[in-house]
């Protein structure tokens, strides 16, 4: 019947995962349909490198991927610099399939505490 075959259908679409793990600070997971994610948080002490306004701007640079994404993937992160206000900055994240740098700006100066929250999809195959 119509309804056995259609169900059939969107059994055969269904996405699952083939690979799954963590490495460093990631957690990540393989679809078969080719799309890849990872998740994880880097925690460090970071030096202020230049201001912005009355912002102070730091960065951390080559946070590995744990495996090479097939293109440049798309990242989200969130930011927290010291222990008072600070945003994620946009600009060259030198972002490849394989690795990424987090910018963010702080009201404060000197060498704090850091962590990015960080979030990656794209492509495996």
């Amino acid at each position: 019947p119509l309804y056995s075959s259609a169900a059939s259908d969107v059994y055969k679409r269904q996405d699952y995962i083939v690979e799954q793990g963590e490495e460093d600070i990631w957690t990540y997971r393989k679809w078969n349909s080719g799309i890849a994610e990872c998740w994880g948080r880097w925690i460090g002490e970071l030096t202020d490198y230049a201001t912005q306004g009355s912002m102070y701007a730091f960065n951390k640079d080559g946070i590995t991927f744990p495996f090479a994404f097939a293109a440049s993937p798309i990242v989200n992160y969130l930011a927290n610099i010291g222990d008072t206000f600070s945003v994620p900055a946009s600009g060259d994240l030198d972002l490849t399939a394989t690795k990424m740098r987090c910018y963010a700006l702080c009201r404060n100066s000197g060498t704090l505490e850091a962590h990015f929250d960080i979030q990656v999809k794209g492509r495996w195959e």
